[in-house]
């Protein structure tokens, strides 16, 4: 494994192989669930992993419950014993999802790749009639879908290879479907970034990571995605590239659940090339060898959970401190409550709201003039409670980059 992946944090765990006796019972994992926080109704994260596996041991058990667990993974940094937790409830959940079928909003929302690549093909006609109130309370009536602001579409990103080539740097960029049909700005400044450090990039053809997919019960065709993206990435690691992706859920879904979820062969040969954009840059010292203008700017840094997830400390704080007369505001690390297709589910809307309050007030309370973070939906969450504009790291580090 590349040296700066050390300090992951990884216990990879093949559920079939895993003990339940490896829970403590110690609650730790309550203590962090943001969903447990806010919701009386919620048995939270010990009695939704390891106890309903404990239980499984007799019979097959669903929880009505299970359904709201973000997967945001803060559970299982601070297990003690190194308990894959939101595994577990992803399993309660996948069962229960068996017993009720899958709606068909929950299709809608699990075939993310599907859905936006029709949308971004008439994106103005889609964002306007998304904006609209009207349908959006249609949404909501009949398909359970909260009547509140949805992203907004573009063309889809198009990559020309322009730049440097035979370089001794080399990087397969994943850019996931976020930023293949909404955050079309952020990967081209990914690109952007990359090629003014000197790297050589390459787009290859890739299908969703499929998080949202397994977020709404859509096993098989979350892996019949692993598999074709598993297939294009090994044979691009062979060649010497590294991967980067400038999606948290994308990285961690390719750092980690293709091996745990599906057992993939060439799971963990590819993980060990994965990099989240930030991370790749700090590691290898590439935007200190750069000029970076003077940005005089106040921003609030806010650190998605499943960033936190990858046990890779905070790259993207650490490259924008390098930003003259850049000002960042940074508190205690707050859940956003978005979670992905979480927070557009009418049932779990106010929960969401909820979690995301304290960060709200923690935005509020900075008096800063935008928003940083790394993943598309923390954005969509952040900029509907706060009304702030909220930016990916590497839309700001391009722009001082530009100068």
């Amino acid at each position: 494994m590349p040296a700066g992946h050390a300090g992951r944090r990884w216990n990879v765990v093949h559920l079939h192989n895993f003990s339940v006796d490896q829970c403590l019972k110690c609650s730790t994992c309550n203590t962090v669930c943001p969903v447990y926080a806010v919701n009386e109704k919620y048995p939270g994260p010990k009695f939704l992993g390891p106890e309903t596996a404990r239980l499984k041991k007799s019979k097959p058990v669903a929880h009505a419950a299970a359904d709201y667990c973000t997967g945001c993974r803060q559970c299982e940094l601070v297990c003690p014993n190194g308990v894959p937790i939101t595994h577990l409830a992803q399993e309660a959940k996948n069962w229960g999802k068996k017993q009720k079928g899958i709606p068909l909003r929950d299709w809608i929302l699990g075939h993310n790749q599907w859905v936006s690549s029709l949308a971004s093909r008439v994106a103005p006609l889609t964002n306007l009639v998304l904006g609209l109130k009207l349908v959006r309370r249609l949404g909501e009536r009949t398909l359970g879908l909260k009547n509140r602001p949805f992203p907004t579409y573009h063309r889809p990103f198009s990559f020309r290879h322009k730049g440097v080539r035979n370089a001794e740097r080399k990087v397969a960029f994943f850019t996931g479907c976020y930023g293949r049909y909404n955050g079309t700005g952020v990967a081209q400044s990914v690109v952007s970034v990359l090629e003014k450090c000197g790297v050589e990039v390459v787009v290859p053809p890739q299908k969703c990571c499929g998080v949202p997919m397994l977020s709404n019960g859509l096993i098989e065709e979350a892996k019949n995605n692993a598999v074709f993206n598993l297939k294009v990435l090994h044979e691009l690691v062979e060649q010497g590239f590294q991967v980067v992706t400038s999606c948290p859920s994308c990285a961690l879904s390719l750092k980690h659940d293709y091996a745990l979820h599906f057992n993939l062969p060439q799971a963990a040969q590819v993980a060990a090339h994965v990099y989240d954009i930030s991370e790749f840059l700090w590691h290898h010292g590439l935007l200190q060898e750069q000029e970076l203008k003077p940005l005089k700017k106040r921003f609030f840094y806010h650190q998605p959970c499943h960033t936190k997830a990858q046990g890779m400390g905070s790259p993207a704080k650490d490259l924008l401190s390098l930003i003259p007369e850049l000002e960042l505001a940074v508190r205690e690390q707050k859940c956003c409550g978005q979670a992905g297709t979480y927070g557009f589910k009418k049932e779990k809307y106010d929960t969401s709201w909820a979690i995301a309050s304290p960060l709200f007030q923690d935005v509020a309370a900075c008096r800063v003039e935008g928003i940083v973070t790394e993943c598309g939906m923390c954005s969509l969450q952040l900029a509907h409670g706060t009304g702030k504009n909220v930016f990916h790291p590497m839309e700001i580090l391009d722009q001082s980059l530009k100068g």
